[in-house]
């Protein structure tokens, strides 16, 4: 809304009473002569937009997705179509949108193509062939007394984070 007239005619305090009903984040005043805050807080609702859809897009992410935003800006939510899309939470896949102070957090259904089912299934067959040979290395008794201790603890370690990756990829 805009709130123009002359001087002396009661502006500021109409505008001082409507500031009691409304949280402040979802007040934003353009005082006389605040013209450059107004342009930056344009660009950057602009440039969030632009990072979301790019978002989207890197993503592969169409059709049916709900977003939670951690602020309200009508403009916003115009433009990007986000009406019918709004929710407080969700169980599906979440992929977080960040941009200054604006978070939008973006729920979809992930779809998994064949290629990367194809790269999951050589990541896990990679990383089993990778720990079986740790193993074995790390049951070799005579690696473990030959070698510097901080090789065989490196070695260790390398085994540890292996085994957590491929019980994070086939879950």
């Amino acid at each position: 809304n805009l709130i123009v007239g002359k001087r002396g005619t009661g502006k500021t305090n109409f505008l001082e009473t409507i500031k009691k009903y409304y949280d402040y984040e979802d007040i934003y005043e353009i005082a006389q002569f605040e013209t450059s805050n107004a342009n930056d807080f344009i660009k950057k609702q602009l440039d969030f937009i632009s990072k979301f859809r790019n978002t989207l897009k890197e993503n592969n992410i169409f059709g049916e997705y709900q977003v939670k935003l951690n602020f309200n800006n009508d403009l916003v939510i115009q433009m990007l179509k986000l009406k019918d899309r709004l929710v407080n939470n969700c169980d599906k896949t979440p992929f977080e949108v960040k941009f200054k102070d604006l978070t939008a957090t973006i729920y979809y259904e992930k779809i998994v193509t064949e290629e990367e089912k194809k790269l999951k299934e050589k990541q896990i067959s990679e990383l089993q062939k990778s720990i079986l040979k740790r193993e074995n290395l790390l049951n070799n008794e005579n690696f473990i007394k030959k070698a510097p201790a901080n090789l065989v603890e490196n070695e260790k370690n390398k085994l540890q984070e292996e085994k957590e990756l491929l019980a994070t990829l086939t879950k």
